[in-house]
């Protein structure tokens, strides 16, 4: 009589191999999850950084003033206006959007950044060539920093975590 070679995996195995994909889960779960909070404000910065980019590219586009308005308790979204001078953000809204889908903190709280139409900022402080905004989002995670120059640039760095 022949025997039959059978292959195949046994229940017991099958077990094995689940228990340690669990553990291996549950080790990794808390790194995993810092990674997504981590990219959460990384994305909200960057948002913020486009929605200021955006503003200055309307700006030089139209050849008018524009300006960008952060808005919300916590500022979780933000306002492109056209800027009826070079002190005020109150004119005609053009474009609404919300940053990091609700979750963004930004600091100076009501900030708005005035661009003309070259590009350049009008509403810093004399003698200030940079404003720096603090992205951040609730529950904090890490906080990212968006440096924004007089003629215009802006720059996307890591705050602390």
């Amino acid at each position: 009589m022949k025997r039959h070679q059978e292959s195949g995996v046994t229940l017991v195995e099958i077990t094995i191999i689940l228990a340690i994909i669990a553990i291996l889960a549950a080790a990794v779960y808390p790194i995993l999850g810092n990674v997504l909070q981590s990219t959460g404000s990384k994305g909200a910065s960057e948002q913020v950084a486009a929605a200021i980019r955006l503003a200055r590219q309307y700006a030089i586009t139209r050849g008018q003033n524009h300006c960008v308005q952060f808005t919300g308790v916590p500022n979780t979204a933000f306002s492109v206006r056209v800027a009826s001078s070079n002190a005020a953000c109150d004119s005609t809204v053009v474009d609404t959007r919300d940053i990091g889908h609700g979750l963004a903190v930004i600091s100076p709280n009501n900030l708005s950044i005035i661009f003309d139409g070259v590009g350049n900022v009008k509403n810093f402080a004399p003698g200030n060539p940079t404003v720096t905004l603090v992205v951040d989002t609730s529950p904090h995670s890490c906080s990212y920093n968006v440096l924004v120059t007089l003629y215009g640039g802006v720059r996307v760095s890591q705050g602390t975590c």
